[in-house]
């Protein structure tokens, strides 16, 4: 981000042409420059803090990867022991229909025996 420098001097001047007293123009541009200087000061940041900054941050998603991981592991062992009941659950029912249909058709075949 560039930004150009405050032209004091061509501020005074300016001031100097509104009727502004010279010794006031000249205190106001540098108090404007002295303002300028603060803000940017102020926004800028050193090559060290931004690495810091950004070691902080690969840090936290370290930490954040690390719980999502060992959330995905208790989810994962949640779903197979609630798919291993599922499991247990089906062949139950399938095995009951299965005598129910193999009764239903010893019924069947006892029936035309009798009847035929």
């Amino acid at each position: 981000m560039s930004m150009e420098a405050f032209d004091t001097l061509a501020f005074a001047k300016k001031l100097k042409n509104a009727g502004v007293p010279e010794k006031q123009a000249e205190a106001m541009a540098e108090v404007q420059a002295d303002t300028f200087r603060g803000m940017i000061d102020s926004s800028l940041v050193t090559k060290s803090v931004l690495k810091e900054e950004i070691a902080a941050v690969r840090s936290d998603l370290k930490d954040v990867e690390s719980v999502l991981k060992e959330e995905i592991a208790a989810v994962r062992t949640e779903l197979h022991t609630e798919m291993a009941g599922l499991r247990s659950e089906l062949y139950k029912a399938l095995l009951t229909q299965t005598f129910a249909l193999i009764a239903a058709m010893v019924a069947i075949a006892g029936a035309f025996k009798l009847f035929g």
